[in-house]
């Protein structure tokens, strides 16, 4: 959850990793979202091997809501590996320029087959 009402302008990250993926396998990095406001940012979300940059899940700016009330959005995406490493997927938010740009990340869910 990003609070944007400290402006100016701030950028969060976190990473969330998984146990080993052996090679060859699809990860697949589901979760929900909400971007409401008339400020909002930028949400981004990466896919990673290891130290190494594989995919870019989601990337959305400005308001993607209707309203404050609307139901969470759904985003989902997938990289294959190509040895066996940890694997992780990083969220950057960017609020907006004023203090209507809160957003939030829930239920982050990795998986592979």
């Amino acid at each position: 959850y990003t609070e944007a009402s400290s402006n100016p302008i701030t950028t969060f990250s976190f990473y969330i990793a998984s146990n080993s993926v052996p090679s060859g396998k699809t990860v697949t990095i589901a979760f929900w979202y909400h971007m409401y406001g008339s400020n909002m940012g930028t949400l981004r979300c990466y896919g990673h091997q290891g130290s190494t940059y594989k995919a870019t899940i989601f990337s959305a700016s400005g308001q993607q809501q209707a309203s404050q009330g609307s139901a969470y959005i759904k985003a989902s995406g997938s990289y294959s590996t190509n040895s066996t490493t940890t694997n992780y997927v990083s969220f950057y938010g960017t609020t907006g320029s004023a203090y209507r740009s809160d957003m939030i990340v829930d239920s982050v869910n990795m998986t592979y087959v």
